[in-house]
């Protein structure tokens, strides 16, 4: 496959995506309780919506919402249980078509310590950023963010939840909770009759990408996890579902150089100065934009005069005279010959093609100045 091509990609997914803002449609169900808001690392800043399930059937309809996050945001889903029952979270995220559910092993779980029954209200915004602070710091029962525990699939045949099969989603998708250690017996922490020190809030940190494993395969995830498993981060937002995320891509790039974008390879655009957008980008994406050039001079274009910047003449088969030269200037002459790039006779005065392409390898600046003082020297002795 040549992952390892896909490093160049790292770029491309930062410029593309930095600012990216994504569609995201979420199904979730629990047993019992839950609110979902957005936010960033220390914070919350927006509600989505919530439900109290009192019923098997009200937790096999799993409810559905819409909402509009940014890279960088972080998802939070608040959750209790009865306490009597068994409790585990259900959800599946769809991320402009990447698919992130509750088996994803990004999910981080914090214990609040703060008991919550059927009848409470969802946190409100101030008070569960009270707890996401605490929990940062380390001062929350759990001690902090981490993994969430990962339990039984949706299929309904598993121990604590046998008959509540949610059909709208997979049955791969699995059950997610908190373990406190509060309680003992087997199927913990889902198993009926405990407080697993609820309520106890999940989150999802954005962004993330898809990371191309060494076996081919592709799994969504943050940079650092993918670097940990010894993958190659496809780049923020670039997620696995995506046709090309994982294929083999061009050498070539987009390279914005003196204002003009050119296909080229990496090599090539440092080599000129350029700026490099990464292996598989092209002048075409939107997201590429070449700062105009400063500049332009006078350019011999098939025998004629025409003022142009250094590169764009030589991108059209030009041989310039430099910058600031016009075609004004009384050294500026074009040649009009036909006869194909040669050697120009040391009592030719004229500029052709392959005089410019003598001077390609040189720094643009010293290009310009070695090309008006040449040409005055021919001037004087002609």
């Amino acid at each position: 496959m040549g992952i390892f091509k896909k490093m160049g990609l790292l770029s491309i997914g930062f410029i593309a995506q930095s600012a990216f803002a994504w569609n995201v449609s979420v199904q979730l169900t629990a047993d019992n309780v839950y609110g979902i808001y957005t936010g960033d690392a220390t914070s919350v800043t927006a509600y989505h919506g919530g439900t109290v399930n009192t019923s098997a059937q009200d937790i096999r309809d799993a409810e559905s919402y819409n909402f509009v996050m940014n890279n960088g945001d972080v998802i939070y889903v608040a959750t209790w249980s009865d306490d009597d029952t068994s409790q585990g979270l259900l959800a599946e995220f769809n991320i402009d078509g990447a698919i992130l559910t509750t088996s994803h092993t990004d999910w981080e779980v914090m214990a609040t310590g703060i008991d919550l029954d059927l009848g409470s209200a969802e946190p409100t915004l101030a008070e569960l950023s009270a707890q996401i602070v605490l929990a940062n710091a380390g001062n929350v029962p759990s001690g902090g963010w981490i993994p969430s525990f990962i339990g039984e699939a949706n299929d309904g045949s598993g121990p604590n939840f046998p008959t509540l099969e949610v059909t709208t989603m997979a049955q791969t998708v699995n059950w997610a909770w908190y373990d406190s250690g509060n309680c003992t017996g087997t199927g913990q922490p889902f198993a009926p009759g405990c407080n697993h020190d609820e309520y106890i809030v999940f989150r999802l940190v954005l962004p993330l990408g898809g990371c191309c494993l060494p076996d081919d395969g592709c799994q969504n995830t943050s940079q650092t996890n993918c670097d940990q498993i010894g993958g190659i981060y496809a780049g923020d937002g670039v997620f696995c579902e995506l046709p090309d995320t994982c294929s083999e891509e061009p050498d070539t790039g987009a390279c914005c150089i003196d204002g003009v974008c050119y296909d080229i390879n990496e090599e090539k655009c440092i080599d000129e100065d350029g700026t490099w957008y990464g292996i598989g980008s092209a002048c075409t994406d939107t997201d590429v934009e070449c700062e105009p050039e400063p500049e332009t001079g006078a350019c011999c274009l098939d025998g004629d005069c025409v003022e142009m910047g250094v590169q764009e003449c030589w991108k059209n088969g030009g041989a310039s005279y430099g910058t600031l030269s016009t075609c004004q200037d009384d050294w500026v002459e074009c040649c009009d010959d036909d006869s194909g790039p040669q050697e120009v006779p040391s009592d030719k005065s004229c500029a052709s093609l392959d005089f410019s392409r003598r001077g390609v390898g040189l720094p643009l600046g010293f290009l310009g100045i070695f090309g008006l003082l040449a040409l005055r020297r021919r001037k004087s002795q002609v």
